[in-house]
């Protein structure tokens, strides 16, 4: 016997359904009442014949479809029975996708109702109980009970969760403990994977930070570095910079360095970030150079020229006049470079270079209106000279005027002193003189003046 409503097996004679509480239609029958299987039939003026022969002469198909339509009628029962104990989690669920695009996030929600048509569906020991004490209200409901008994037996999972772009697929696959909810409720809840396909995500621009920037490398070869210069001065530098790789401090010519932006954030973070504030994200946030243009010490007097010296010789323009001191009566007309000596050391361990210049003043005399030129030498000592691939020369100290001074009395009678040397003669022979020490110790000098010392 079967539940007219719901489909549900019930004892015989059953009054109620115990699942639904349907009201069941039960036939009446008289107590003792013993069907006689010779009962026969009457048709008035017809002769009596019993009810059995009768039924012997049914036809096979009438029994044959007798026996399908049972049969039907049981299986209709069972599927009634099978569906309303039955739900598919699937009818419940929802993904919604929020963010940007390239960088969007999934979010799976199952609907509330699940909850609710699950405790409809369910029958176990404690349900006519709490229905019968009104254990559910507005603040504590059967939803709420459901899902605290069996949120941790209907789990999912989401593939791939962030980083969505627009067109992007993602699966939502369910790990149900079917047969322990059958078992305990009564109701059997069934979910296969299902995949969505990500929608209406915010576009944003994008960019390559590492077109707005120049890579410059400089230093001695074993020892060099690199330089990050921003050519673009988008406001997302005002946020963000770039970082160089720790080996930074000691290259060599055929190193690789990674250059990262906005090293110190995770990548989530820096795209979500640049695309709230700045409407754009990176399309790459790390890139790797080769180390190039690195020097050397130079080796030989013959790599100072006044090409590759100019950014030198410029710097030593500027201490000389410093160092001159000139008065008002005193005028630089001229400081021309002439050439250089340098002293340099054993292998590859730096050099003393000395930049000779002839200069040249104007003098004058307010009182007397004389006029006058006075022209000396003055050298400017620098140490570690270095010159680039490029052929451009760099120094690490640079010393100033060597330490010699003279007197020079003007046309008109005035005397006036200065740092340097009266020709150029005096010049070499005291660097000359000076260096002997050093050559004692293994160093070489040379010079760009052409002959041999």
């Amino acid at each position: 016997m079967f539940c007219e409503n719901c489909g549900t097996k019930l004892e015989d004679g059953a009054l109620f359904c115990e699942n639904c509480g349907a009201k069941q239609e039960v036939p009446n029958v008289t107590p003792g009442f013993t069907p006689d299987s010779t009962i026969t039939a009457s048709v008035e003026g017809a002769p009596k014949v019993p009810l059995k022969e009768k039924l012997k002469k049914v036809p096979v198909y009438a029994w044959i479809i007798a026996a399908v339509v049972l049969v039907a009628v049981i299986v209709g029962g069972v599927f009634l029975y099978i569906k309303a104990h039955t739900i598919d989690v699937n009818d419940y669920l929802t993904v919604e996708f929020d963010g940007y695009d390239t960088m969007g996030k999934a979010t799976v929600t199952i609907e509330e109702e699940f909850w609710e048509d699950l405790y409809e569906k369910a029958s176990f020991k404690d349900k006519a109980k709490f229905e019968k004490e009104d254990y559910f209200g507005s603040y504590y409901t059967e939803a709420d009970y459901m899902e605290e008994q069996l949120s941790k037996k209907i789990k999912y999972e989401i593939d791939p969760e962030g980083q969505l772009a627009n067109g992007d697929k993602v699966t939502v696959s369910w790990k149900i403990k079917t047969d322990s909810i059958k078992k305990k409720y009564g109701v059997t809840v069934k979910g296969e994977d299902k995949k969505f396909t990500v929608a209406d995500l915010e576009e944003v621009e994008s960019f390559n930070p590492f077109d707005d920037i120049e890579v410059s490398f400089a230093g001695l070869d074993g020892h060099g570095e690199a330089n990050v210069e921003i050519v673009n001065e988008k406001d997302v530098y005002d946020d963000f910079t770039f970082s160089v790789s720790d080996n930074n401090y000691s290259l060599s010519t055929g190193d690789k360095v990674t250059v990262t932006f906005g090293a110190y954030y995770d990548e989530e973070t820096l795209n979500q970030y640049c695309a709230e504030n700045y409407g754009m994200v990176p399309t790459v946030v790390e890139q790797e150079y080769t180390v190039e243009g690195l020097g050397h010490y130079i080796t030989n007097a013959s790599e100072l020229t006044e090409t590759s010296l100019a950014d030198v010789i410029e710097d030593a323009k500027v201490e000389l006049e410093e160092d001159a001191n000139l008065s008002e009566m005193e005028t630089m007309n001229s400081m021309t470079y002439v050439g250089a000596y340098t002293l340099i050391g054993k292998e590859d361990s730096g050099n003393d270079t000395y930049l000779i210049f002839e200069m040249k003043v104007d003098l004058k005399d307010n009182e007397s209106d004389g006029t006058d030129t006075v022209t000396y030498y003055a050298a400017c000592e620098f140490t570690d000279v270095s010159i680039n691939e490029e052929g451009v020369c760099a120094y690490v100290s640079n010393y100033g005027s060597l330490y010699n001074s003279f007197n020079y009395e003007s046309s008109f009678g005035k005397k006036f002193y200065y740092y340097g040397y009266e020709t150029l003669d005096d010049i070499k022979s005291d660097i000359e003189q000076d260096a002997s020490w050093y050559t004692s110790y293994g160093y070489e000098l040379q010079n760009t003046f052409g002959s041999d010392l």
